[in-house]
């Protein structure tokens, strides 16, 4: 199976294809003409919506309801900015898998790997259902039971009165798109993220057997174990830099859409809006668990790899093999995190924590209403 296959397509689609050379010149012409419109759009809708802002927000409540998807527009942005400006960065991680030691060798590592790509895929194709279906209950919600009273998607600056059905009609198709597009970045962005994480598990798993097999299969020695053990580390400290600027500004930007969200709830005109408004808030939830899922995944799997090999055959290993292990399991020891800026862990724990501030700072909102 093909590294982060159900990946690279979202890739494809938020324009942001790692390997153009597979196209011929006119597919690839029209792949960029592709890529620039639907940035185009992007830019676009952060303008009107910042000028929104300066023209026509007159309180809190307003301010409120359009700051959350100028937040969303400008990290769906960002993550286009990001991959398309690091391709050649992310496309070097992917291939790294296939090398050196991150190479499986044996019928049981294949094995391993494979299962790990199922499961890569699968929830990567999971979270873009469900991410998907969300925003897709958004729109619907919005235009169709709003039609009459002419209620867009979301907050903006317009030049014309969209009062008519045709123009209402042709600001909806416009929303829909820009909303599709930056949907599929972020799946894009995500998918590819916390698929770089599962590998470092995949990694683990396959070390951990090459630790049990070593008194019986002489392809691999416990100092090569050990650089493998090293190369991991390595490689998950190359993820984490690659992709700390966007999941810091995710995971301050989600604290921020959810306090604001949670905000409008209680002030909905009606059912269809505020049905429409929760299912954004499960949007920005859903984001935010996922990375912090995954974090904490690897976190625990690289805790427990000392318990693991300590089950290996070692107490017949001669004094130096001894001497390569007990160096890994001290290097073990510093489990791996991946942390956006350095600031705060993606864990379990800081999702939590993440929902208690919000919780707050929204309670803070409330009472000086």
């Amino acid at each position: 199976m093909e590294t982060l296959r159900w990946t690279r397509v979202m890739l494809g689609l938020s324009g942001c294809c790692l390997e153009l050379y597979i196209y011929t010149p006119l597919q690839r012409f029209l792949y960029q003409i592709y890529t620039i419109v639907a940035k185009m759009l992007l830019y676009s809708l952060l303008i009107l919506q910042t000028l929104d802002i300066v023209l026509i927000v007159e309180n809190r409540d307003e301010f409120t309801e359009n700051i959350a998807i100028t937040s969303m527009a400008f990290n769906a942005l960002m993550k286009n900015t990001m991959m398309s400006t690091h391709r050649a960065n992310i496309l070097t991680l992917i291939k790294r898998l296939e090398r050196n030691y991150f190479l499986p060798i044996t019928k049981q590592e294949m094995e391993i790997r494979s299962r790990f790509d199922r499961i890569i895929e699968s929830t990567s194709k999971a979270y873009t259902a469900l991410l998907g279906f969300f925003a897709f209950l958004v729109l619907f919600m919005t235009i169709v039971i709003g039609f009459n009273k002419r209620k867009l998607v979301f907050r903006m600056w317009l030049p014309y009165n969209y009062s008519s059905a045709r123009l209402y009609i042709l600001t909806s198709v416009y929303e829909v798109m820009v909303t599709s597009y930056g949907v599929s970045v972020s799946i894009a962005c995500e998918c590819l993220y916390t698929g770089l994480i599962l590998h470092v598990c995949c990694q683990f798993e396959i070390l951990e057997h090459r630790f049990k097999m070593l008194n019986t299969n002489p392809v691999y020695t416990v100092n090569q174990c050990a650089s493998h053990h090293h190369l991991i580390y390595k490689y998950a400290e190359a993820v984490n830099e690659e992709f700390k600027g966007i999941v810091s500004f995710q995971f301050f930007s989600s604290m921020s859409m959810i306090c604001l969200t949670i905000y409008q709830l209680p002030y909905a005109e009606n059912s269809a809006t505020f049905l429409a408004t929760a299912m954004f808030l499960m949007c920005v939830f859903l984001q935010i668990f996922y990375y912090c899922l995954c974090g904490n995944v690897v976190k625990a799997k690289s805790a427990e790899f000392p318990d693991e090999i300590f089950s290996s055959g070692w107490p017949s290993w001669n004094d130096s093999s001894k001497k390569v292990l007990l160096m890994v399991i001290r290097r073990s020891k510093t489990p791996i995190e991946f942390t956006s800026m350095h600031i705060v862990t993606l864990s379990l724990e800081s999702f939590m924590s993440l929902l208690k501030t919000s919780y707050s700072a929204y309670n803070l909102m409330s009472n000086t209403r």
